[in-house]
């Protein structure tokens, strides 16, 4: 049995989504591509294709941290710039932090900073919250994930290009490398996998909390087109660095591209240097932007919420993209096992082009 075959089981068997795409790239070549399942099961069941437009959830994280690494390629600030050079923010509570926090420091989650606050419970701005909430955000942790420090990314992004985040990626990421499809809800729902029914998730972190909020939408119908996370939806009007993109799986390989193929980095303006730093593993389990753990043998990648991740299996360049709707089921479980499952296949075949 080869590897096509060997993927092509987990897929048929993979119980634990709805449905699922995976394209296996090195180069230019695909090697493997494959759609499985269902895109939406209730209220209509719809097929999944290889066209199928996802929530790409926190793989934005990856986009945002390609944004930044062509920002340093192109000399506007560095990996250890602080924060209180690139924000200008007056207020001096946050300004001692600020200048506590480093660029490299939010690219490798190890600034610090709370994992995650839901600050659509809130009705202030996301710089007063986070002077409200000082003591509790600023938990000065050490390598811990957190969505605040891609939220804070996001905002250097701005600064730094006097744009609005959307128009920065369209023109930083999206024209360079003719991106289709990847762009900020809401998109249209001809051909879009579903996520979950309401915030369910998130209404019981936020009860765990006790924290109240009362726009939530509603939880008999599935999200399809409109961002799952709570606060790019509820705080961040659709458009945050952290979560908010979707695409489908080619436009999200060639984001993986960048990271294995030197034309496409130079495409996006990258250094090499910047696209070996972020392949290795620099502090705790992390590079720039991506993560080293079990999940990613012989390589690194990313997970998002929803069910995506991607994955560069280091040794031979090859890029492994596996999209799902996990979250677009009763009890949404936990994934790892089939994206390792997925990975180590894909490992076990020395691909050749």
């Amino acid at each position: 049995m080869g590897m096509n075959e060997e993927l092509d089981t987990i897929l048929d068997k993979a119980e634990e989504v709805p449905g699922c795409v995976l394209k296996v790239a090195k180069g230019r070549q695909q090697v493997y591509a494959k759609a499985a399942g269902f895109r939406q099961i209730a209220p209509l069941q719809l097929p999944m294709t290889m066209n199928t437009v996802f929530d790409i959830a926190s793989l934005t994280k990856i986009v945002t941290s390609t944004m930044i690494l062509r920002l340093i390629s192109k000399g506007d600030f560095q990996l250890h710039t602080h924060l209180d050079e690139l924000l200008g923010e007056q207020n001096a509570v946050l300004q001692a932090h600020f200048k506590e926090i480093s660029i490299f420091q939010l690219l490798t989650h190890s600034s610090g900073l709370l994992n995650w606050h839901p600050f659509y419970t809130n009705r202030q701005d996301l710089f007063s919250q986070l002077t409200k909430f000082e003591s509790y955000v600023f938990c000065k942790e050490n390598v811990g994930y957190s969505d605040l420090n891609f939220i804070l990314l996001g905002k250097v992004i701005e600064k730094t290009t006097g744009e609005p985040l959307e128009q920065a990626f369209n023109r930083l990421i999206k024209e360079p490398l003719n991106l289709k499809t990847m762009a900020y809800g809401p998109v249209d729902q001809g051909n879009v996998a579903a996520t979950e029914f309401g915030n369910q998730i998130e209404m019981n972190m936020c009860e765990e909390r006790r924290l109240s909020f009362d726009n939530w939408r509603n939880t008999n119908e599935p999200l399809c087109g409109e961002v799952n996370d709570g606060n790019t939806h509820y705080f961040f009007n659709g458009v945050s660095s952290h979560a908010g993109l979707f695409a489908d799986i080619e436009d999200v390989c060639k984001i993986g591209g960048i990271y294995t193929e030197p034309d496409l980095a130079e495409k996006a303006g990258i250094d090499a240097k910047f696209i070996e730093a972020a392949g290795t593993n620099l502090v705790g389990n992390r590079g720039l932007g991506f993560e080293f753990s079990s999940v990613f043998p012989e390589g690194f990648g990313h997970t998002g919420f929803t069910g995506t991740s991607m994955f560069i299996h280091h040794p031979t360049k090859a890029v492994a993209i596996l999209l799902t709707n996990r979250l677009h089921q009763t009890i949404p479980g936990n994934i790892n096992a089939l994206r390792t499952a997925v990975h180590e296949t894909v490992c076990r075949y020395q691909m050749t082009t």
